[in-house]
């Protein structure tokens, strides 16, 4: 539940890396994961008007189409608690979608139609999902820890009084504390990552 890393290899004030779950003390990383049972009951639709970017259709995360929007009343039925409905979007995300990798900017109705993607493809999906079912959500970009090694990847955050994170191709809610996040935003912020493709350096101090 706890990860402490230390980063080089880039400039760390390019990256927004200190709040939620993480705290960056100079050159070194600590993520807590989060605590569901820490947090206060909520209701869905969350109606906050400071959350409203992370409740709007982009071109992307097509939370008012009709397909989206119907899909989420399915998924979700009568279920008001919002962390129950965060659970039940993650479970049918994750069974739902083939796990095959991906290159492209995917949009959450194309990948609908297909069934089938990566990382990027079930966090727009999980995220128009939500939105259309009043949960504030939000991609955010960094590395996780799999097979040995980090790897690029993308999940969601929702909020429930707190910016949680979901990783919906993991079955993760929330996720682990490998994951380390360096940008939020929607997909085509991606690009900005390239900043550190062959030099962030990790380099692990404290696991539990």
């Amino acid at each position: 539940n706890l990860l402490k890393v230390k980063l080089s290899g880039f400039n760390l004030a390019h990256f927004p890396l200190n709040g939620g779950r993480q705290r960056l003390t100079e050159d070194t990383l600590e993520i807590q994961r989060e605590d569901l049972n820490r947090l206060r009951s909520y209701r869905r639709p969350i109606r906050d008007a400071s959350l409203a970017p992370y409740l709007q259709s982009t071109p992307f995360l097509q939370s008012d189409h009709p397909q989206i929007r119907a899909l989420a009343v399915r998924v979700l039925g009568g279920e008001t608690d919002a962390l129950k409905a965060v659970e039940r979007i993650k479970r049918w995300v994750y069974d739902g979608l083939v796990k095959v990798p991906t290159v492209s900017i995917p949009n959450a109705l194309e990948v609908l139609q297909t069934r089938r993607g990566d990382c990027n493809e079930h966090t727009v999906l999980f995220n128009a999902i939500a939105r259309a079912g009043g949960i504030p959500a939000r991609t955010v970009v960094g590395v996780v820890y799999l097979r040995g090694a980090f790897y690029y990847h993308a999940w969601s955050e929702v909020w429930l009084g707190q910016w949680i994170s979901v990783d919906s191709v993991l079955d993760q809610f929330p996720a682990d504390v490998t994951h380390i996040k360096f940008l939020e935003g929607d997909i085509d912020r991606q690009i900005d990552i390239l900043e550190l493709i062959g030099k962030l350096k990790i380099k692990v101090v404290e696991a539990s």
